[in-house]
């Protein structure tokens, strides 16, 4: 019996208490709550990735701008919310256009999300600058690099033709190579197993550079071949790297660049409807209540 009368004061106490508060205006303050959070958040996230600024570094830039883009949907979505909020003040008929002794969040965020949107349209260019001077710095790397690779191979093809017009310099490398695997160490080092191996296809390659060089036709054949090797493996290494790079420069363009594109007209589109809806909305009459 005591318990069935707990329970029905409970169950009363529930009632009254849900129908005292005001379900619609704490609604539409938890949305203008949480859509403040997300905007602020947003900002700070982006005055963290532009600082410290290096504008004279492309990769930074890059970065950057990917960074800012990724998150742009959270100011968005955060100044959705706002507007949400302020849309169940109205519906409800808990609040004015302007509530009185409030602050109205709409006019800042509106004029925000149209400067949001000119950012992220300004963004668009200076990534895809940004892209194109990345991707010529890589492919200029490249040939540098491929360029020290010819010279040294054309040096040791140098190198192997001289040695093979000179038979008792070719001769007394092979016995200094021989005389190293047959000690095992070199100024009196001892050599690991990879020195050695590294040693022993040297003697061999000497070797068979001076049965080559007794017949100087065979000799020539050899030396266009391993360069036509060369040539063939340095214009595939060049057509790969420079595929990898148009591809990698292509995807991080058009998803970087047609991300922004979306961010900008939608902010813009967002602040410049609700500026002008709220701008011409006719003013609402003071409450006849003077405490509402």
């Amino acid at each position: 019996m005591l318990g069935k009368c707990l329970a029905k004061m409970a169950y009363s106490i529930l009632r009254c208490s849900l129908e005292s508060m005001n379900i619609p205006a704490f609604t539409a303050l938890t949305l203008k709550l949480f859509g403040v959070i997300f905007v602020l958040i947003a900002l700070l996230d982006f005055v963290s990735l532009i600082f410290p600024l290096q504008m004279a570094d492309p990769q930074w830039q890059l970065t950057t701008i990917t960074g800012i883009v990724d998150r742009g949907i959270v100011p968005m979505l955060g100044m959705g919310l706002i507007s949400l909020g302020y849309l169940v003040d109205t519906m409800a008929k808990t609040a004015t256009t302007s509530p009185k002794g409030g602050f109205d969040l709409r006019m800042p965020v509106y004029i925000l999300a149209i400067a949001l949107g000119l950012v992220f349209l300004l963004l668009i260019p200076i990534h895809l600058t940004n892209v194109n001077q990345i991707k010529t710095a890589e492919l200029a790397q490249l040939e540098t690099q491929i360029g020290q690779g010819q010279q040294q191979v054309e040096g040791a093809l140098r190198q192997f033709d001289a040695l093979s017009q000179n038979p008792e310099a070719l001769e007394q490398q092979i016995k200094e190579g021989e005389q190293l695997l047959a000690a095992g160490q070199a100024n009196g080092n001892p050599l690991n197993q990879e020195q050695l191996a590294n040693i022993e296809r040297q003697v061999n390659e000497l070797k068979g550079l001076q049965e080559m060089s007794k017949d100087p036709a065979a000799l020539k054949a050899k030396m266009e071949e391993i360069k036509t090797n060369l040539e063939t493996q340095v214009a595939e290494q060049r057509q790969k790297v420079e595929s990898q790079a148009s591809n990698q420069a292509l995807k991080q363009g058009l998803r970087v660049g047609l991300s922004s594109l979306m961010l900008s007209i939608g902010f813009a589109a967002f602040g410049a409807l609700g500026l002008r809806n709220l701008l011409s909305a006719p003013p609402t009459p003071p409450s006849a209540d003077p405490l509402a």
